[in-house]
């Protein structure tokens, strides 16, 4: 039975509802697990029945919460709280990694869990890898605990950075560097062999301090919110900026990641690039 069906049922039941009533309700066609948490995404306030239907439903189920949006540079998300515990803090399990998060203030969508999957294949052995919007290692955490690479990690917001040094403990992870700075601040130097910039609104600032960390030669990982399926506005924007840094462009390609909200999607653009200053 869908999500849907099965909490209509239940609110039928043990609330005696009406089949129209229940409708106007506007109950979501699915959920987000993020460990012991169920979240609802919608835009009007959903009833808290729902959020009870969903504690009895889902016996993993420790608290409901619904998304309504997410806001700032920071990617703070905008919760309200339905049924169960109001904790939000959890430890969420994916391809056999923990990400210690709390889902009031730190963003993980599980739509990007076949890039995250995708990102391991792509990131090969031996590599320096910097994530300059590391949060908890959301893109990163992966390929460093499947691969044998070196890191640099960056995260701006204090409290997202307390939570990215917590998942690295609970994976075991004792090496890399991690550093609670803005990631136009960064002084390294022609370390990087690949560079995650998981963030929607990188610009010209983000992308120079990106190429002065590159080596000669090297990949950069981008992540705009494109419209109508329409990439070449993005890749027009960031091939500019690289250019003007002294980079040929040897590479580009692009995946769309998921869809983000209507006529937006989720699009990563690969850049793979080499510096003519040789």
């Amino acid at each position: 039975m869908k999500f849907r069906e099965e909490v209509s049922l239940y609110l039928k039941e043990a609330y005696s509802l009406s089949e129209n009533t229940i409708k106007g309700f506007g109950i979501p066609k699915g959920f987000q697990r993020t460990g012991s948490i169920l979240i609802l995404r919608s835009n009007h306030k959903l009833d808290e029945r729902i959020g009870e239907a969903c504690l009895n439903i889902y016996s993993w189920t420790t608290g409901v919460f619904q998304h309504v949006s997410t806001q700032t540079e920071g990617r703070i998300p905008k919760l309200i709280y339905l049924a169960g515990q109001r904790n939000t803090e959890t430890i969420h399990i994916e391809n056999g990694v923990k990400y210690v998060l709390d889902i009031e203030k730190i963003t993980f969508s599980q739509g990007n869990s076949n890039l995250r999957k995708r990102l391991i294949n792509e990131v090969n052995d031996g590599e320096n890898l910097l994530d300059m919007f590391a949060a908890v290692g959301n893109l990163s955490l992966q390929p460093i605990l499947y691969k044998t690479i070196n890191f640099h990690l960056i995260e701006k917001q204090p409290y997202t950075y307390k939570f990215l040094l917590k998942t690295l403990k609970i994976n075991d992870v004792t090496r890399g560097i991690t550093q609670n700075i803005d990631c136009r601040d960064i002084t390294i130097k022609n370390w990087a062999d690949r560079i995650f910039m998981g963030y929607h609104d990188v610009n010209e600032e983000h992308l120079t301090s990106a190429l002065k960390a590159l080596k000669q030669n090297g990949i950069i990982h981008l992540h705009p919110l494109v419209k109508n399926h329409d990439v070449s506005e993005w890749i027009e924007y960031y091939s500019k900026i690289i250019e003007a840094n002294n980079y040929s462009i040897i590479d580009v390609t692009s995946y769309t990641v998921k869809k983000f909200s209507p006529g937006l999607e989720h699009t990563e653009i690969q850049f793979k690039v080499s510096s003519i200053k040789a």
